[in-house]
């Protein structure tokens, strides 16, 4: 029996859209430009949006001013040399304006089929 073969980018977004959908995963998914794409649910919790609020505003826009030059580095190295994988402790703005921590752990997906930076963050 023939082993099945399917196209590699398929199963990287089909795998990318599961990991996405974990209802316990806190994921942000950022074009290459520092554009919010989507917040999982449990971001959007976390980050206190609701299901209708529009959050494409820029990433950088919810980053505090003391740890943003940081940010800023590591996308600009993700985007133009490749970076792989960071991590942050970083103060983000909520929906209603107050600041809260998390740590962030950033993966570069932006060569696979997500074509996009995906930040995991957990509230601590």
């Amino acid at each position: 029996m023939a082993a099945s073969t399917s196209d590699p980018q398929k199963i990287q977004a089909e795998s990318a859209r599961k990991r996405f959908q974990n209802p316990s995963l806190a994921m942000i998914e950022l074009t290459q430009d520092g554009s919010v794409r989507q917040l999982s649910p449990a971001a959007r919790n976390l980050l206190e949006y609701s299901a209708a609020d529009d959050v494409s505003e820029s990433f950088f826009s919810m980053i505090h001013g003391r740890q943003l030059y940081q940010v800023m580095r590591d996308v600009a190295d993700m985007v133009c040399h490749g970076k792989t994988r960071a991590t942050w402790l970083v103060r983000m703005r909520t929906a209603r304006g107050r600041w809260k921590w998390f740590k962030a752990d950033v993966y570069n997906r932006l060569d696979q089929a997500a074509h996009a930076l995906e930040i995991v963050i957990v509230a601590v």
